[in-house]
């Protein structure tokens, strides 16, 4: 089945000509500010305040170290005082931490200098962390971040940017976008905090299972606060005054690939008053929607937005002060009118995919577009539309203005529900009927369980009883399809129903509609929810000693063979972080980690390289690989080689003064990254650890460094100087990229199914990424071959290296000329691109990666484009609507991203310069893609 009348639901969805018509101007209300609305108790934000100084560099060093060399367990205090930040705070793979500052008003983490797509403090992988009592400020992306962790506290603590409106910079970029953004994670607790300034959402819980947000007061956003694609919610005590919109409850179709959509969340006893601030992050993208993510939709003056989702109640609010309305309660078409979207339904039955890059594949997973018993009651709504405004709703205002002489409190688009009822999903949900498929709501295949697509149910109807001062508006008659159906045949004969009460319109189910039931959260034993623990009888914690760099007497330069008792000793987890480079004891000559593994009986090992590595500012690497003797790495099919305990990976940076000479000349050897195998804890399952190692300015030895380490640097490339910051990644930064949060199949030398297990592992070694040939100093080599020849690694029998897996073959620096892609074939572009994506993208977008919640999958073995982005409309930036628009490469956002060099660039780590040569690939390929635009 290819789809439905397109036609017809063309002109059906064409509701966003009406609701999402812009015009040239953007004439909205006065920004708020402390004189036209009454600020929250916190006033007016400072960088450093209660009257303290800034701290010294090696005040902000110390700071950073101590975050850095953070283990499990450890209670991290931070001293008063204002730190202006050179890198971002990194805590990765941790359990039982607590990192806290002297108080909200004491520690002041000032990231106003620290550039690229960095967060402020980023948290990943752990369980049972809590960060309190400290204000983060003017970070590059987003406040906080926290990613995979099970048992977050997130208490007294400020996410602050100061500027309100923002203007973009050079390269389209808005700095700043979430203050405190938990994504998923489970039982997460956010309380007495102060989010101020934001570009998106100055709270977001997105993707994340049990969640108890209270107390906290959202200032000055584009949206306060946002619960999106999460279940077992509640949100209550909270103040959200003077941003764009004040709470948000989303449902959208991307997350819903590891099964996350909004359900079950309670919104209630906040107060939410004079949001009205200009929605600046729709007027800085030409008022596109779509163009500037989901919030550009917000119109400004909106106390509370429902963009599809289910089960929500919001009750005992007091929603007052706001230009537009109190209540925007709409559908996903409101997003994305595109009918391919909703219709094309593409299965692949060897994948099992299902057009996972559109609106259809979040369907298979059970994602309704449309709102869902959502229950509103018992709320106040006072001074509510006296100026409602934005480009979003102003063909609206003028319809009721004309009709009715006034603008709802409670606008719902109807349009969602109606086409339900008129059945005009039925050949799509017939088709999904038929496919031999499984879902979230269908784990047999054969089910039949996507009734919701056609069937809008009493328990379904959407709720709006005994609230004070509403009065409710509906775009198009949600109680029948004949409502679609009148606006189909003419747009102009949308309804604009209107009731200047709560007591005739979204009545439909209420007398059986019943309240949800409280949502607790378990952290570290102690269950959290409302009325049922105590926020005041916490138990203060005693601070420990901050660990420091420290070696032991086995790191040592005396000795012939590698320093194996550093290396891999069952009880040498912590205490073998050797601070020189040179203890290890790797290379036959210290000073020159580019060449002569100091190989004797005692290991063996090799140097290695990729076929395409990943562009980190045009510097070149050296690697090499080394084992324990006895010991050999197992063949995996796709996934990277399991390597034995005792392997050291070695990775030397360095960075040529023209990328014209040749290798080896006029090279500055800048840093060497250790990955070493060591025995499995329990907080690191997988044994691995990184440790990054900073050359001195002699280049006599390479230092252990915990944070960051920025270095201004000038290279020549095509005959450009282009100065640069090239930072060396902290310890923890490793993780964010190296880290996998799932079990991956995959199969053996034998063809025999295995797994990799989650946790920290390599990227590179793959059989696809050295299949290629190598001059090891006899002449050229396959590089499976000279593993195996060294038993390093055993090849599959019967099987030629030819037959292996394998990419093509890129050159980093060069790239390949107009006349080389000129000569290939569209395939083969294709092929180079998928490559260079699999490389450069793909340890975040793929199953277990960092952004495995986005649609797009990047690893080189997915058959043909299917997960690339083509066509797929998700988080896209400026004015562009699609990943991947077959139209325009510069209309992709896919290659805008890649384009940056700070902001929302791709990859968000690893590089301060543009890969011009990278570009030119992408450039090529989407211009393979037909020329054609997307679907509007």
């Amino acid at each position: 089945m290819r789809g439905m009348n397109k036609t017809l639901l063309a002109t059906l969805i064409g509701i966003g000509v009406l609701v999402g018509c812009n015009s040239d101007s953007n004439e909205s209300n006065t920004l708020p500010t402390s004189e036209t609305y009454p600020l929250s108790s916190y006033g007016v934000p400072e960088l450093c305040g209660n009257g303290q100084s800034w701290a010294s560099d090696a005040e902000v060093v110390a700071l950073q170290t101590q975050v850095e060399l953070a283990e499990s367990g450890d209670v991290i205090t931070l001293p008063a005082g204002c730190f202006k930040m050179t890198a971002q705070l990194t805590v990765s793979n941790k359990n039982n931490l607590v990192l806290r500052g002297s108080g909200i008003d004491k520690t002041y983490l000032d990231f106003s200098n620290v550039g690229g797509s960095t967060d402020g403090i980023s948290i990943s992988s752990g369980t049972n962390i809590t960060i309190s009592d400290l204000q983060v400020s003017e970070a590059s992306k987003n406040g906080i971040k926290a990613d995979n962790i099970d048992g977050l506290i997130i208490r007294d603590v400020a996410a602050i940017w100061l500027e309100v409106p923002r203007q973009r910079n050079e390269s389209g970029s808005l700095r700043g976008t979430y203050g405190l953004y938990p994504v998923n994670s489970k039982n997460v607790l956010i309380e007495d905090t102060w989010s101020y300034g934001s570009a998106d959402a100055g709270i977001y819980v997105g993707q994340t299972i049990g969640a108890v947000l209270r107390y906290n007061v959202a200032e000055m956003n584009i949206a306060g606060l946002e619960v999106e694609n999460s279940s077992s919610v509640d949100v209550y005590d909270n103040l959200a005054l003077g941003n764009t919109g004040g709470i948000l409850l989303f449902d959208l179709p991307g997350a819903t690939t590891i099964g996350r959509m909004a359900d079950d969340v309670r919104f209630f006893n906040n107060t939410i008053r004079d949001n009205n601030l200009e929605n600046y992050v729709d007027s800085t993208c030409g008022n596109g929607v779509g163009g500037c993510g989901v919030v550009g939709v917000v119109p400004p003056g909106t106390g509370i937005v429902i963009l599809s989702g289910s089960n929500g109640e919001f009750f005992n609010n007091t929603i007052t002060n706001h230009d537009s309305m109190a209540v925007a309660m709409t559908s996903y078409l409101l997003v994305n009118s595109d009918p391919a979207a909703y219709t094309q339904l593409d299965f692949n039955p060897e994948t099992g995919v299902v057009k996972v890059n559109s609106e259809t594949g979040a369907i298979v997973e059970g994602w309704n577009p449309v709102p869902t018993n959502m229950y509103f009651h018992d709320n106040v709504i006072e001074n509510v539309g006296s100026n409602p405004n934005g480009p979003l709703i102003e063909d609206m205002v003028l319809a009721y203005n004309s009709i009715h002489n006034t603008f709802p409190a409670i606008f719902y688009d109807g349009a969602g529900e109606s086409l339900i009822r008129a059945k005009l999903f039925s050949e799509l949900q017939v088709g999904l009927d038929g496919l031999n498929i499984g879902g979230a709501l269908n784990p047999a295949s054969g089910n039949t369980n996507w009734d919701y697509l056609t069937n809008f149910t009493e328990a379904d109807s959407n709720c709006v009883i005994n609230n004070t001062g509403a009065s409710v508006g509906i775009l198009v008659d949600n109680t029948t399809g004949e409502g679609i159906m009148r606006y189909m045949a003419n747009p102009a004969n949308a309804d604009f129903l209107y009731d200047n009460s709560d007591n005739n319109l979204l009545v439909a189910g209420c007398a059986s509609k019943q309240s949800l039931a409280i949502n607790s959260i378990t952290i570290d034993g102690k269950e959290y929810g409302h009325n049922i623990d105590d926020p005041d009888a916490e138990t203060p914690i005693v601070p420990d000693t901050p660990k420091d760099i420290v070696g032991n007497n086995f790191c040592t330069t005396a000795g012939t063979d590698i320093n194996w008792e550093a290396i891999n000793r069952p009880d040498a987890y912590f205490g073998e972080n050797c601070v020189n480079l040179s203890d290890y004891r790797l290379f036959e000559e210290s000073t020159d980690p580019t060449k002569n593994l100091n190989i004797t009986g005692a290991g063996k090992g090799t140097p290695y390289d990729m076929n395409v590595e990943l562009f980190t500012d045009y510097a070149r690497k050296y690697r090499f690989v080394v084992m324990p003797d006895g010991t050999q790495a197992q063949y995996r099919e796709q996934e990277v080689l399991e390597l034995p305990i005792g392997t050291v990976l070695i990775k030397t940076f360095v960075l040529p003064s023209d990328t014209s000479n040749a290798a080896g000349v006029n090279e500055e050897i800048i840093e060497t990254r250790l990955l070493i195998r060591r025995y499995p804890t329990t907080d690191n399952p997988s044994g691995w650890v990184a440790l990054p190692y900073v050359w001195n300015d002699t280049k006599t030895d390479a230092t252990l460094s915990a944070v960051a380490v920025p270095l201004q640097r000038t290279i020549k490339h095509d005959g450009v100087d282009l100065p640069f910051t090239y930072e060396v990644p902290s310890r923890n930064q490793c993780t964010l990229c190296h880290n996998n949060s799932e079990t991956i199949a995959d199969t053996d030398v034998d063809g025999n199914a295995v797994t990799q297990g989650k946790g920290f592992l390599p990227i590179g070694p793959k059989v696809r990424n050295m299949n290629s040939l190598f001059d090891f100093g006899n002449g050229d080599i396959n590089q499976l071959t000279q593993w195996e020849n060294l038993r390093l690694l055993t090849l599959p029998s019967g099987r030629t290296v030819d037959a292996l897996p394998k990419t093509p073959e890129l050159d980093t620096e060069d790239g390949l000329t107009a006349l080389e892609l000129a000569d290939l074939s569209d395939s083969e572009i294709a092929d180079f691109t998928k490559a260079y994506l699999d490389v450069n993208c793909a340890h975040c977008h793929r199953t277990g990666g960092k952004q495995e919640t986005s649609p797009i999958k990047f690893e080189y073995w997915n058959p043909g484009n299917t997960l690339m982005g083509i066509c797929a409309q998700g988080v896209t930036y400026d004015d562009q609507t699609y990943i991947v628009n077959t139209a325009s490469a510069e209309d992709s956002a896919l290659r805008f991203r890649l384009n940056l060099a700070s902001g929302n660039m791709m990859p968000e780590l690893g590089r301060h310069l543009v890969h011009k040569e990278g570009i030119e690939l992408i450039d090529a390929w989407i211009g393979t893609l037909g020329g054609q635009p997307c679907p509007d």
